[in-house]
């Protein structure tokens, strides 16, 4: 990210924030707030420190899903529709990657012993 320069002749740092909004299905399934790291025409990168306040689809609860694992919660939760947006802090520090017009995107997540940074630092 780069920086803009002062009349001293030094960086000030320009820090954009967005929030990211998952949609499936027309209902919202997450927003987590996240900072622009790198941003050109065909990508954007972002970073979400460990903690940071998001809402996330949870079907924890749920009749009939008591004795199924997280994925077979989330997948069942994406079939039917069946799940409700709670607040939660995340769990790993991440940086993704994202591509313009990809329905996807790459998510490298970290825990370094403060939770915020593979180094700790």
């Amino acid at each position: 990210m780069p920086g803009k320069p002062t009349e001293s002749g030094t960086a000030e740092l320009v820090v954009e924030q967005v929030a990211v909004v998952e949609v499936w299905r027309g209902r919202l399934w997450s927003a987590v707030p996240q900072v622009v790291v790198e941003k050109s025409a065909n990508r954007w990168v972002t970073y979400a420190p460990a903690g940071a306040l998001g809402v996330f689809a949870s079907s924890r609860g749920v009749a009939g899903r008591e004795g199924l694992s997280r994925a077979e919660r989330k997948l069942a939760a994406m079939e039917t529709l069946v799940y409700k947006a709670v607040e939660a802090p995340t769990d790993l520090a991440t940086l993704t990657f994202r591509t313009r017009g990809a329905w996807s995107s790459i998510n490298l997540g970290w825990s370094g012993p403060d939770r915020s940074s593979p180094g700790g630092t």
